[in-house]
């Protein structure tokens, strides 16, 4: 890991009580919705001007692309959950991957369907080279 990630990602850690709302006393429980602080915008795209580096601000960039059209708590859940599990076994089928989500949880079973693996399937591929996963 770079350091100027480990740095970035420390400040994240400790300061983002102040950029998301919902975080204010760092209490934030599971699955409890977080939303941008976007009075603080001014602030972070300072920093992000004066402080990241091109190759920080690319990924950031790609961040962005990985995510869009995948801003819900919900529909980022599905992502993530998908990208882990195609990270660890890459030849897993859709219908596997959905299977191993189906079993985590209840909360997983009762709201994610086979078509969000779908999407989220086809999705990874093509942006999530992007963030250096495939």
């Amino acid at each position: 890991m770079d350091r100027n990630y480990k740095i970035l990602s420390e400040a994240v850690k400790y300061r983002r009580a102040k950029y998301l709302k919902g975080m204010e006393q760092m209490k934030a429980r599971a699955f409890e919705p977080l939303e941008l602080n976007y009075e603080r915008y001014d602030e972070v795209e300072t920093y992000v001007k004066s402080n990241l580096t091109s190759e920080q601000k690319q990924r950031l960039e790609n961040l962005f692309k990985v995510i869009e059209g995948f801003e819900t708590p919900l529909s980022l859940e599905i992502l993530s959950s998908t990208h882990s599990i195609i990270n660890e076994k890459p030849e897993l089928t859709e219908i596997e991957v959905f299977e191993r989500i189906q079993d985590w949880n209840e909360r997983k079973k009762n709201l994610i369907k086979p078509e969000h693996i779908s999407i989220a399937v086809d999705h990874l591929p093509e942006y999530g080279s992007k963030l250096h996963f495939g």
